[in-house]
């Protein structure tokens, strides 16, 4: 049976069957183990076992066995074999063997187990289930398939009837960012940090100075402004027309969540100040906060003179995201404009989106991608013990997510 006929299988069970509790095959249930003495009536009808910590499950069909069986499945502290180099664990390490149970006489089955993992994490690392092979002693992948994305859960066959399972992610040999760090948000300690002095261009990274300056200077958030043709200076944009009145608060969020250089020009305009007086503001701000590499030429991060480096944008980040309204805005996945003139109504999507769908309790999130910046992102996140903030600038596209992500969940 490969692994698609028996996810073809499970799939018919859990619709028809449900699955059975292991509790009515006689099981017992301790800190690190469980134990099933499988009864007739749960061999007829089917059942799944879980593992104590429930994030690994074998299902077994409908008289898939002619004989009892003893099922165990062993929750492990740790490790229990060194792992192929650049993975890392997505789930707990187990051990579980499914033995025929003939009175006097226990043997290991010699039919294949499908297994089901739920996986905790969310990067778009490939992720596959491995078993370790005692004869060669290592830890060999095998075919597996994420059949449920919103519980996350990863199913596999082995061949064995007995052995040490576990869910590794792969990760890359190498960083493609070109500096990164991660600042602890409550002692302000830089916790990681790669080249995080380098000055670099920082593209949309920008707005989240241009939204501190803005709160400055905020003629109210119900004020209407009308768009100009001189608001679109390219890149992203919010798909209105030069005439179309939209208010304050829109616009904010259109520049934050969907990153719109339409609507930060916009933005700008309404607080009455010129470009170039705005932009002022903006590096007045960076040298109060002792921004020695930070500097701004424009307001929406389209021009590469924008500049800063990863420990500045952090503490940049650390200010944006503490102003509540920035932080809400950020952390929304999806935000609608409604035009006042005509009343028009347009999606914007999160940039960060990639980050916001993933197991984080995120604080505040911006990205920035230019040509000569290559793909930057800080995000803040947080835990019941620990908040961070991360950020890497000059990623390989979409790597940016999974580098930021990676930091969070290693150092949260």
């Amino acid at each position: 049976m490969d692994i698609r006929q028996s996810i073809i299988i499970l799939s018919i069970l859990m619709l028809f069957w449900g699955l059975i509790s292991a509790a009515t095959a006689g099981a017992k249930v301790l800190d690190d183990f469980v134990l099933v003495d499988v009864t007739d009536e749960a061999l007829e009808s089917g059942f799944t076992v879980k593992s104590s910590t429930k994030q690994l499950w074998i299902p077994i069909f409908p008289k898939q066995y002619s004989e009892k069986v003893k099922i165990i499945i062993s929750d492990e502290s740790a490790a229990p074999f060194a792992l192929p180099a650049n993975t890392q664990p997505v789930t707990g390490f187990f051990k579980f063997s499914v033995r025929r149970d003939k009175g006097t006489k226990i043997t290991i089955t010699d039919q294949p187990v499908l297994l089901s993992f739920a996986i905790n994490s969310r990067s778009g690392f490939q992720k596959k289930v491995y078993f370790y092979d005692e004869d060669n002693k290592q830890w060999v992948p095998v075919d597996s398939k994420i059949t449920d994305t919103k519980k996350n859960i990863i199913q596999a066959t082995v061949k064995r009837g007995s052995g040490h399972v576990v869910v590794l992610e792969t990760l890359p040999k190498e960083w493609t960012s070109a500096s990164a760090v991660v600042i602890d948000r409550k002692s302000g300690k830089t916790v990681y940090e790669k080249d995080s002095q380098k000055v670099r261009s920082i593209a949309s990274l920008t707005k989240l100075m241009t939204a501190l300056v803005f709160l400055e200077h905020n003629p109210g958030w119900d004020k209407i402004v009308t768009i100009k043709s001189s608001d679109f200076v390219g890149g992203s944009y919010l798909p209105v027309n030069s005439g179309d009145k939209v208010t304050v608060r829109d616009l904010f969020y259109a520049m934050l969540i969907g990153s719109k250089n339409n609507a930060g020009k916009a933005l700008v305009r309404s607080t009455g100040l010129t470009d170039a007086q705005f932009v002022k503001a903006m590096n007045d701000k960076a040298a109060k906060l002792k921004l020695k590499n930070t500097k701004f030429v424009e307001p929406t991060g389209l021009d590469a003179g924008n500049v800063s480096t990863a420990a500045e944008i952090a503490q940049i980040a650390e200010k944006a995201f503490a102003e509540l309204n920035i932080a809400n805005a950020t952390a929304q996945k999806y935000y609608q404009v409604k035009t006042v003139n005509n009343g028009k109504r347009y999606w914007v999507k999160s940039t960060s989106k990639t980050m916001l769908d993933r197991d984080l309790k995120v604080v505040g999130t911006k990205t920035g991608v230019i040509d000569s910046s290559g793909y930057n992102l800080v995000t803040e996140a947080k835990s019941d013990t620990r908040e961070l903030i991360a950020l890497v600038l000059g990623a390989d596209e979409k790597m940016n997510y999974e580098e930021v992500y990676y930091l969070l969940k290693k150092y949260l």
